[in-house]
């Protein structure tokens, strides 16, 4: 999970929601300076690995076992890292492929996931204000998704989290990611309780019943804010499919989620 966009979708969540899902697979590769002393027959000679904090994550177990000597130079974007290694010559990056060619790299190993069929999943983020005709623009061949991204303000005494969750199993629903977030992010104070949580609807779920869960949800918080539009879609992509696909409307844009 990229906890920066969640934080950023709070802060704009009264002018930006999301609309749909697309997961893409991941092709990680390792790469290095083209002229670089580093090689597909010398990993070990590498002095830096650099990568975005979640990237190096999850190839952890691949560079512990292959890059034994290098020390680890997390950046705050996949940009930056790349940036870094193309500066110097016994540095590398995991990074996709096609990024990595962008910036002038050469391929030292593919496939450096620890997980073969890890994906990344890419928020399609709609204004509020937008046009009817734009909400309802297909991207490509989608399903309706059951998952809804919610942010909840929880009273500072115990058993405020346990009436959420009790709240979730009535209405059948499955919880997928719950983290909390620190108070400062949300404007609150040091001992108030905020949580991003998603959560997913059976399938054949109604928007009436999705609205009597988001009401129940906010009888037993002091706010939610629902980040997702309920109804959304999540798309197929094809692997190798290109991060930055355009999605030929200016009102829609895509974040790592």
């Amino acid at each position: 999970m990229i906890i920066q966009t969640i934080d950023f979708l709070f802060a704009h969540r009264d002018s930006l929601q999301i609309v749909h899902e697309l997961p893409i697979e991941d092709s990680l590769c390792l790469m290095g300076q083209r002229a670089g002393t580093v090689s597909s027959d010398n990993l070990e000679t590498a002095t830096r690995v650099c990568g975005h904090a979640n990237i190096l994550e999850a190839c952890k177990r691949y560079l512990s076992s292959k890059l034994t000597g290098a020390a680890t130079f997390t950046c705050a974007t996949t940009a930056k890292a790349m940036a870094e290694a193309a500066a110097d010559p016994l540095a590398v990056v995991v990074c996709p492929e096609p990024a990595g060619v962008e910036a002038g790299l050469k391929k030292l190993a593919h496939t450096v996931s620890d997980d073969a069929q890890s994906q990344t999943r890419y928020a399609i983020v709609m204004s509020r204000t937008a046009p009817e005709d734009v909400s309802s623009i297909a991207l490509m061949p989608c399903e309706r998704a059951t998952r809804q991204c919610v942010y909840l303000h929880l009273a500072p005494r115990p058993g405020s989290l346990l009436k959420v969750l009790s709240v979730l199993f009535a209405y059948s629903a499955d919880v997928a990611t719950i983290t909390s977030r620190p108070p400062g992010n949300a404007g609150g104070q040091h001992f108030e309780n905020y949580f991003y949580l998603e959560y997913e609807l059976p399938p054949g779920t109604t928007p009436s019943k999705a609205q009597n869960l988001s009401a129940a949800l906010e009888d037993v918080c002091l706010s939610v804010s629902e980040l997702s539009m309920f109804g959304g879609h999540i798309c197929s992509a094809a692997p190798g499919m290109p991060a930055s696909p355009s999605w030929g409307a200016a009102a829609l844009s895509a974040m790592s989620i």
